[in-house]
């Protein structure tokens, strides 16, 4: 069982919105092999609230019941974890495998991800020697702004400057569809191949699709 933390030290960037796709697409992609928990560590609880608003998860998913990761007893094959922003958030990363970080391209969003990152760092030495950086994720980007295209470039120059180098992925677009959680806007899908090929072997991802 792997967990999947989605992190940022600012609020606002779509950490919520990435886990809820992250999931879904990751139970599609797998065709009902394995199922997805969701772990609902914001304080806001946006993440719990969107699950009422919804109704219903898309299949395969679950969010479960307080804050901690379930045992890996294999009911769950991964486990995606929404969490805080502010003070919390580095805590909340402490049982990930991998940190995905979402990124808003703009000058608040650029100074939030250098501290995140060390902030990160720090953590993966003393408390958490099993978690890595995944991949850092442009959010709610408007391929029109001008300030956005130049902050994307900002993303790339930070993820160049680490050792190893950080991947990128393509931005996710500020799409009235993604706000309404439609699952078949293209954006995540990106992002979760890049997530299952660090979590499953090719020959595993080619069997759960069989």
């Amino acid at each position: 069982m792997k967990v999947i933390a989605v992190g940022s030290q600012k609020g606002g960037v779509g950490k919520t919105t990435t886990a809820f796709y992250v999931a879904a697409h990751a139970a599609r992609r797998l065709g009902g092999q394995t199922r997805v928990a969701l772990i609902d560590r914001d304080e806001s609880r946006n993440l719990t609230q969107l699950a009422r608003l919804l109704k219903s998860l898309p299949s395969g998913v679950e969010l479960v019941e307080g804050t901690e990761v379930p045992p890996d007893d294999g009911q769950y094959g991964m486990v995606v974890v929404d969490t805080p922003p502010g003070v919390t958030a580095i805590r909340s990363l402490a049982e990930a495998d991998l940190v995905l970080v979402p990124v808003q391209p703009e000058p608040q969003g650029i100074a939030n991800l250098a501290d995140f990152l060390r902030n990160i760092d720090n953590q993966g030495r003393t408390v958490s020697p099993g978690m890595r950086l995944l991949a850092l994720l442009p959010t709610r980007v408007s391929r029109k702004s001008n300030v956005h295209r130049h902050h994307i470039g900002l993303v790339h120059r930070i993820a160049e400057m680490r050792r190893p180098q950080l991947t990128v992925l393509p931005p996710v677009r500020e799409l009235e569809a993604i706000k309404r959680y439609e699952l078949d806007v293209p954006d995540y899908l990106t992002v979760v191949e890049e997530i299952l090929n660090h979590v499953y072997s090719q020959q595993e991802l080619l069997g759960a699709v069989v």
